[in-house]
């Protein structure tokens, strides 16, 4: 007998994966944690092609690359403003997830709506705590999702309610990666300004320094005058008086004939 349904058998994740860029790590040499990951939503597929690797080399800029020219208070900073990001957004999916398990507990619901496409099966390679904490964050997402289609199947909530929390939803998501960029180009920027001043400062002439001495004879200290020079401008050299140098000429020669 002819099938009458046709469907996926993988095409839908090839499309997904060819419409983003790659990611290059050739630059990363750090090792990574190994980890498989199985993402079966079409939100989440799109969310971790287009997010997780471009956050993940943002961090590894923050947290090592920048570390080169910035100081680690600043890189600190900086890594524990995304933790929060991912935290936060954690935090708010575990509550969106209670809440859908309370209303499926009030109502009796003990099925879940599944996907007909093939599952996103990955070995993805972490480089950081944060990486971690962003693989979870979308696995969250996707074990939430199905669970909110569910109860807008069974006409609990509306159409236009389960869009809503889907757009909340995903804002939550891709919010830390784009926080990561963004505080990763800031660094980028420090990190430029620094480059730049570190360089003009070398181009820098030295200071202007004293000439050294030549032959001994240069000093800050005015040659002394000789004896002749002292009389002809009027001064003796042992002459600490102001008086003309005749009237002391004088004084010696009437000295030397009452000796005489």
């Amino acid at each position: 007998m002819a099938d009458i349904v046709r469907l996926d058998k993988g095409r839908v994740n090839e499309r997904i994966l060819e419409r983003e860029a790659t990611a290059d790590y050739r630059r990363m040499e750090q090792a990574s944690l190994k980890r498989r990951v199985v993402l079966r939503g079409p939100e989440s597929k799109r969310m971790f092609a287009r997010y997780f690797h471009s956050m993940q080399l943002n961090v590894y800029y923050c947290s090592d690359i920048a570390r080169l020219s910035l100081t680690s208070e600043q890189v600190e900073k900086v890594e524990q403003h995304i933790r929060d990001a991912v935290a936060q957004a954690s935090k708010e999916l575990e509550t969106a997830i209670a809440g859908a398990q309370l209303i499926y507990q009030q109502e009796g619901i003990e099925d879940t709506a599944t996907y007909d496409t093939v599952a996103l099966e990955l070995e993805v390679g972490i480089t950081s705590a944060i990486g971690r904490q962003y693989i979870g964050l979308l696995e969250q997402f996707d074990a939430l999702m199905p669970m909110l289609k569910t109860l807008e199947i069974l006409d609990i909530i509306s159409s236009t309610e389960l869009d809503i929390k889907r757009s909340n939803l995903k804002r939550l998501v891709f919010g830390p990666a784009k926080t990561a960029r963004r505080l990763a180009n800031d660094l980028r920027r420090r990190a430029s300004q620094a480059a730049k001043a570190a360089d003009e400062q070398r181009s820098l002439p030295p200071q202007d320094a004293q000439p050294p001495l030549q032959d001994g004879s240069q000093t800050d200290t005015p040659p002394v005058a000789t004896t002749a020079e002292a009389v002809v401008r009027g001064h003796s050299p042992g002459n600490s008086s102001n008086e003309p140098a005749d009237e002391q000429s004088e004084t010696i020669v009437a000295g030397a004939e009452s000796i005489a």
